[in-house]
């Protein structure tokens, strides 16, 4: 092209350019409602969801989640998420394409030479389709693109593996925790009962199999300052207990002769 024909394309652009520098700013309402809109489905769907689970999980751990509730702040920062988000993730190319003239924004290609020439190795590799050269080819065009595509894949998978053995965790933990308590239904009582009139009345009831009477009480560890330490629970089960299998690491359990024995755990 000589300097002529670029000149008077040059003069053709110029008019352009101060119309499009004219148009009014696009307004950023609707990527807010947007925003807004995709939030307000997706609060509730997860406010569901995670009750859910919370309910799940308590039930394994033997607790109840009654009267706990999301913070109100929590939802403020989620709509503020919601509403900003968008405008940050469109500010970056808007920002790029508003300072690009319409010349260069009509040259664009949309890839640099620098992409092509990356994958040129591709042709050389035999039994390779066209199609598939063209996909690897687009795949390396935008390396931002592939590069956050990409993490974002490894993150979404690597968080529903992290779920699934945190899920395989908790059961094993439950398991581990109960496998020494055999029995399904433990009765507390305020006050001493006789043991023989409290087996015979839990054994008339239907579907109870088999009955067993332990004491307890509560002690506390005495220091050598003479203060008391945390109190802890002490049982009493029977010496041939079947209903409690504790597995012991260190020393013996107790037999029916002990009269001054007792067994502790790791975390006393």
């Amino acid at each position: 092209m000589n300097a002529e024909k670029r000149l008077a394309i040059q003069s053709c652009l110029e008019p352009i350019e101060r119309e499009v520098q004219q148009i009014p700013r696009p307004s950023h309402m609707p990527r807010r409602l947007l925003g807004l809109v995709a939030t307000a489905v997706a609060i509730p769907t997860a406010a569901f969801i995670g009750r859910q689970y919370a309910n799940f999980t308590a039930d394994l751990l033997n607790f109840s989640t009654t009267g706990y509730a999301i913070p109100r702040w929590s939802f403020v920062l989620q709509l503020a998420v919601g509403a900003l988000l968008p405008l940050f993730a469109a500010a970056i190319p808007v920002m790029r394409g508003c300072r690009m003239s319409v010349s260069e924004a009509l040259r664009d290609l949309g890839i640099s030479r620098s992409a092509g020439a990356s994958t040129a190795w591709l042709t050389g590799i035999g039994g390779l389709t066209r199609p598939l050269i063209l996909s690897v080819r687009n795949a390396f065009r935008r390396r931002q693109r592939m590069a956050l595509t990409l993490v974002t894949l490894s993150m979404g998978g690597a968080v529903y593996i992290g779920a699934l053995n945190l899920k395989e965790s908790v059961r094993g933990a439950v398991d581990l925790l109960f496998s020494a308590q055999r029995y399904d239904i433990l009765l507390r009582f305020a006050r001493s009962w006789p043991a023989d009139s409290l087996e015979a009345a839990v054994g008339r009831v239907a579907g109870v199999a088999r009955v067993e009477t332990w004491s307890g009480g509560r002690a506390n560890h005495e220091r050598t300052d003479g203060t008391l330490g945390n109190a802890f629970p002490i049982s009493a089960p029977p010496a041939e207990s079947r209903m409690f299998g504790a597995q012991v690491t260190s020393g013996r359990w107790l037999r029916s002769r002990d009269s001054n024995a007792v067994v502790i755990n790791r975390r006393l």
